[in-house]
């Protein structure tokens, strides 16, 4: 899990708005912010530009990154927001980006105030306006003028960081079918035979930060995750398969590569914590949110696998 606050959302607003509420937005903006890391344990960062310097350099670098960055735009919606060509530019760049993506819920509008987005004429004149009342906006017209620490406000705050997160797993759950990432597995080539403490070698490519990989042993129908990778760039990895002593010589394991969310990377890092304290190795049934690494389209000529199978081999009569 990323040390460093991790960026999740573009707080898009017009500073007048902010303003004029005496700074009601930034509070509602950092009072979102912590939610979320409440809500997840990740700290995050929602941008928010509060001087305009540098802002263009830095909104366009952000906002053009690839589809494997998890960034999200919070418009807040006013009169004054529509008004804006700066607004109006960032919220149609999400939209692009959503369509060029394929990914449809980087936009969570919050309805501030009154902007007659229930009038059919407007509706009908202006596209981005559509755009707002198609993303299911959440309505913070009555809470306004409310205290922030207020109950309601409060209770606001949560149910939208609770959005918020839940996108975010949902975006991280999409990565896993990214035919962008890679995972070789160079050596030992499949299948082999190795000794009981075996060196893994192997390649990854085209990570997404939101997505953890890791290299798990496959005994029959239960899982043991081994090792936590990096994201790209060579690893290796030193695995135990099998049990002590003979009771598998000469048996045939599975190794893949795996890559998961980070919701199922910290079961398999708890997992370790907790067999290595009691010294057992119970296994998973299943691997929730799981999805073997598969080849880029353009690389399928690379041959080493992300999957491979080998044996455990004997020495002088006893497994190593």
């Amino acid at each position: 899990m990323p040390t460093h606050p991790r960026y999740i959302a573009f707080w898009s607003y017009t500073r007048f708005d902010d303003k004029h509420d005496e700074k009601r937005l930034t509070g509602l903006r950092k009072a979102l912010e912590a939610e979320v890391r409440a809500l997840s344990g990740v700290r995050v960062e929602i941008f928010q530009d509060v001087d305009g310097i540098a802002w263009g350099e830095r909104w366009k670098s952000k906002t053009k990154t690839s589809a494997d960055d998890a960034t999200y735009l919070i418009p807040i919606i006013t009169p004054s927001y529509f008004k804006s060509d700066e607004c109006r530019s960032e919220l149609e760049q999400f939209v692009q980006r959503e369509q060029d993506m394929g990914f449809s819920e980087l936009i969570l509008p919050l309805y501030y105030i009154e902007s007659q987005l229930e009038d059919q004429f407007v509706m009908g004149t202006d596209r981005l306006a559509r755009v707002v009342a198609d993303h299911n906006y959440r309505d913070f017209r009555r809470l306004r003028h409310q205290n922030l620490k207020s109950f309601e406000v409060r209770q606001a705050v949560t149910s939208l960081a609770t959005d918020l997160n839940e996108r975010l797993k949902s975006f991280a759950r999409w990565q896993l079918s990214s035919k962008k990432m890679e995972a070789q597995i160079t050596a030992p080539v499949s299948p082999g035979r190795v000794p009981r403490n075996a060196l893994i070698l192997g390649t990854l490519r085209g990570v997404s930060e939101w997505v953890e990989v890791w290299l798990v042993v496959q005994t029959g129908p239960h899982y043991h995750p081994q090792a936590h990778l990096g994201r790209a760039g060579p690893w290796q990895a030193t695995l135990t398969i099998g049990r002590s002593g003979d009771f598998d010589a000469n048996r045939e394991f599975a190794i893949h590569v795996l890559a998961v969310t980070q919701e199922a990377s910290n079961g398999f890092d708890q997992y370790r914590k907790d067999a290595g304290t009691q010294k057992k190795w119970p296994a998973f049934q299943s691997l929730p949110m799981a999805e073997s690494l598969r080849h880029c389209e353009s690389c399928v000529t690379i041959p080493p696998p992300r999957s491979i199978s080998l044996r455990v081999f004997t020495m002088s009569g006893r497994s190593e």
